[in-house]
């Protein structure tokens, strides 16, 4: 599904697409001659003759599952016919006789329309310059047109010889060397990855995969095969014969989750005939599903920013003003409709998965701000149907939706409730984050969080900064902030920090920190770590954030030393002390390192921690991500043996596993629950772990960090005693950010909303709660 919310599994359709353009592509950008040669019989691209037309027959195929459920998977198949007219300086692409077979797919039709449409690319002296379709250039292609342009540009200069060359070309891989042999009058060219070098510091990203911060993932390789025949005697022209291509890749999760990823295609020529000698039918088609594909690193090759005009005039228009007018139409609409149904919420799983959810979306996604508003200013009135509205923008992708709905909520025209939740998604669907924007989005920075009656809501203000920090990090992370900006964005961020006078505020402070990842701020937060004056959820926190931050050097120096210190200190707290166990491994220890964390282990007296150290090792022993897959081996061999030695078992009282896969409670799926219980039995810890299962082809992975201490006191409270201190804590993590925190004691009691949670987490049972209405409200 190419808009679906939850798009753990089909990034492997994504990689159809994209493979479909590079294989063509791929196969055109070959021998060329000029067009004033009157003798030249070929055409500018070199490989196929102007005036003629070439039928190919393109089969291909997708599938991707988790390693893990080996019965579950998503696939794609396509086959068909490819039409290609050549101009002198164009290629015209039409599809056609597609005949679509899916395996375990979501809905019927995946295939995406502008496919179906004819499109043009536009190549000069044998350089692939421009792809444009006969229908609405969409963002996605504009973004992908620009990759294209980076890979395999081969010209007739490359060969050395009549019978053999080799050149080195720029992937995405890095610098990769091609061969070409020929033999009995056919051209093979061929690339293996396995021999590119130089791994490019800037890399796209897909959704759902978990960028290795420290080396190329060894088991993402690509093979492709591109056969020509050379249409005269004299061994000068080519034809395109046959292209043969391969991708697979395992991917991971947040979470470690092995996801394997097999694309592979082939075209094969079929015919050749002049121009207009069969008469082309035009295919006419509504607007569908079309493909979304998020680049975060810039392709080798590619200077210019992916769409980031900086210009406000450009910025906020995708469409001609009749266009616009058009699209506002569909859209109100398509509320009217869906607003009619009976029983129909948008969180419901069949509601976001359904074809009408997805058109809008789509629409959504090419309005732009005055449309936005224009649309709003006509539902705001209808709760529903507002509500509604907010749910599809938030998730369109475009930078306009993006500002709008922090106009929005600035104007508290929207529920708490829903200015909370779409904080926390539209980061994860912007497709073009850019420096402007985020500086759009800045100026909120200073603004009053207040609610209805005129008190700071800090659930909203502390939402915003973790929303805030996550942009910055896509952003500036991906080489599109202009210089010093992301060091000017830490040092507002410390700010945060420094200016809180409650760990609430210090602790919200400190995970903006962490979703930012800026270098700059490691050393502030040191600081704040080892200052054991400060409340423990503050230091715990810290302590997370440099994780995140100090993996790499120099910063690496001085996490390892602090890490150790407080996992061998038995005065820390154990939280704490756990959070730092888990701060080395996240480091990539060194053999010596890992043997000196096991000997302290296996002498450890507190039996939780214990614990909770050999199952994280234990985890990481057997892991497949290639991140840490040599800290792997190291761990398994040296556990081989400890671990005979502990008699009690390391699951005795944590990591438990409870499956609620079928019985009622509106979810399904499972949770693994880690209680870490502190020295006073009133304070104890939550970490709750889980692949939410919402339908047969979507999961939702959950992390979710429960504190509470007092837990007497905030019951008794409850229960309309009176009693003493007590605070309450939890932050949900998606995707490897923290996109939720909620802190509550005493002195927040007397708020209704407070108390309304409150009762809902305690006597409606935290467990069912939360797996059937706070994911909604986190993710």
């Amino acid at each position: 599904n190419f808009n679906s919310r939850f798009e753990k599994m089909n990034f492997d359709h994504y990689l159809s697409s994209i493979l479909f353009f590079y294989i063509v592509i791929e196969g055109i950008q070959c021998n060329y001659c000029s067009i004033e040669d009157e003798n030249c019989k070929r055409s500018d691209l070199g490989l196929l003759n102007h005036g003629k037309e070439y039928k190919f027959h393109v089969d291909f195929t997708s599938r991707s599952r988790l390693s893990s459920q080996e019965s579950f998977g998503t696939g794609f198949q396509l086959e068909g016919e490819l039409l290609v007219t050549s101009h002198y300086d164009t290629l015209e692409f039409q599809l056609s006789g597609i005949d679509k077979s899916f395996s375990r797919a979501a809905d019927g039709d995946l295939f995406p329309s502008q496919l179906l449409l004819p499109f043009a690319v536009e190549v000069s002296q044998g350089k692939f310059q421009n792809l444009s379709f006969h229908s609405d250039d969409s963002l996605w292609s504009k973004n992908l047109k620009k990759g294209i342009s980076s890979v395999f540009q081969l010209e007739s200069s490359s060969l050395v010889g009549p019978d053999y060359g080799k050149i080195m070309e720029q992937h995405i891989f890095g610098t990769c060397e091609a061969t070409f042999v020929r033999s009995s009058g056919i051209l093979v060219k061929h690339v293996l990855t396995s021999t590119c070098n130089d791994f490019p510091k800037n890399q796209f990203r897909l959704w759902g995969t978990f960028g290795c911060p420290f080396e190329q993932q060894e088991s993402i390789y690509e093979t492709n095969e591109v056969i020509y025949s050379f249409a005269d005697s004299d061994y000068q022209s080519l034809i395109l014969i046959e292209v043969k291509s391969s991708i697979a890749l395992q991917l991971f999760q947040p979470q470690g989750t092995t996801v394997e990823n097999i694309v592979s295609g082939k075209f094969r020529l079929v015919e050749v005939r002049e121009i207009g000698s069969v008469k082309q039918e035009s295919i006419s088609l509504g607007i569908k599903e079309s493909l979304r594909f998020t680049f975060t690193r810039s392709l080798p090759g590619v200077t210019e920013s992916f769409d980031q005009t900086e210009t406000e005039d450009t910025y906020f228009t995708t469409l001609t003003g009749v266009e616009q007018q058009k699209l506002q139409k569909l859209i109100y609409d398509g509320l009217a409709v869906i607003s009619q149904s009976e029983n129909i919420l948008p969180e419901e799983e069949n509601f976001l998965n359904g074809d009408t959810y997805v058109q809008l979306q789509n629409l959504a996604s090419r309005l732009d701000l005055e449309s936005l508003r224009n649309i709003y200013q006509k539902i705001r009135l209808d709760g529903n149907v507002r509500r509604l509205f907010i749910q599809i923008v938030q998730t369109s992708g475009s930078n306009p939706s993006a500002l709008f709905l922090m106009e929005t909520i600035n104007n508290a025209t929207i529920t708490w409730l829903d200015s909370q939740r779409a904080m926390s998604y539209f980061p994860y669907y912007l497709r073009t984050p850019n420096e402007f924007l985020l500086r759009k989005y800045a100026e909120f920075l200073d603004r009053q969080w207040l609610d209805s009656e005129g008190q700071e809501h800090k659930i909203n203000k502390w939402s915003f900064w973790h929303s805030l920090a996550h942009l910055i990090h896509v952003t500036c992370g991906s080489g599109s902030c202009s210089a010093g900006y992301e060091d000017e964005m830490g040092q507002k961020l410390l700010s945060l920090f420094k200016d809180s006078t409650n760990p609430g505020d210090q602790v919200a402070a400190l995970i903006a920190l962490r979703n930012a990842r800026i270098p700059t701020t490691f050393e502030p937060i040191r600081e704040a770590v080892l200052d054991k004056s400060l409340d423990g959820s503050v230091r715990f926190y810290g302590l997370n954030a440099l994780k995140n931050i100090g993996t790499k050097m120099p910063h690496r120096s001085k996490l390892v030393p602090l890490c150790f210190s407080i996992f061998t200190d038995p005065t820390e707290p154990t939280d704490l002390r756990i959070m730092a166990f888990a701060g080395i491994l996240y480091t990539r220890p060194s053999p010596a390192e890992i043997d000196v964390l096991i000997s302290f282990v296996v002498r450890e007296d507190n039996r939780e921690i214990r614990s909770a150290a050999i199952a994280t090792m234990r985890s990481f022993a057997y892991s497949k991500n290639p991140c840490v897959v040599a800290a792997c081996r190291n761990i398994k061999y040296l556990l081989r043996d400890r671990l005979k030695r502990i008699k009690s078992s390391p699951f005795l009282s944590n990591n438990l596993y409870t499956d609620f896969t079928n019985l009622g409670y509106g979810f399904s799926g499972s949770f693994q629950i880690s209680p870490l219980y502190e020295k006073d039995p009133d304070e104890f810890t939550y970490a709750f772990r889980s692949d939410y299962k919402l339908s047969d082809n979507y999961y939702l992975p959950i992390e979710v960090f429960l504190r509470f201490r007092g837990y007497s006191n905030m019951t008794k409270r409850l229960q309309g005693e009176t009693s003493g201190a007590f605070r309450f804590e939890m932050h949900c993590v998606y995707r490897g950010y923290v996109i939720m925190y909620l802190y509550f004691n005493e002195k927040d009691f007397e708020s209704d909303k407070v108390k309304f949670v409150l009762l809902l987490l305690f006597y409606e049972s935290i467990f069912f709660y939360f797996g059937n209405m706070l994911c909604f409200n986190c993710f």
